[in-house]
């Protein structure tokens, strides 16, 4: 499991994203706790292009960049953010 970077601990605590069973849900917009980030990756990627486009902080960005170049973080309860 890859670690989180630090700019995406930064974005958690900025509370732009919430973690539930392993997958990051965005807490804003139209999607904002009800799909993942992979479901929308899937489903409506030019909604992540949007927010790579709008005002949101750079540790935000990071996310989805790395989220729409195919890698992704993975959350451990038992063990914290991997």
């Amino acid at each position: 499991m890859r670690i989180l970077h630090w700019a995406m601990l930064k974005q958690l605590r900025e509370r732009k994203f919430c973690w539930w069973n392993g997958e990051p849900y965005p807490a804003f917009g139209k999607y904002r706790k009800k799909k993942n980030i992979k479901s929308i990756l899937k489903n409506d990627r030019p909604y992540l292009e949007w927010v790579l486009a709008a005002d949101f902080s750079e540790e935000v960005k990071t996310m989805i960049k790395k989220t729409l170049a195919g890698e992704g973080a993975q959350f451990r309860s038992n063990k914290g953010y991997h």
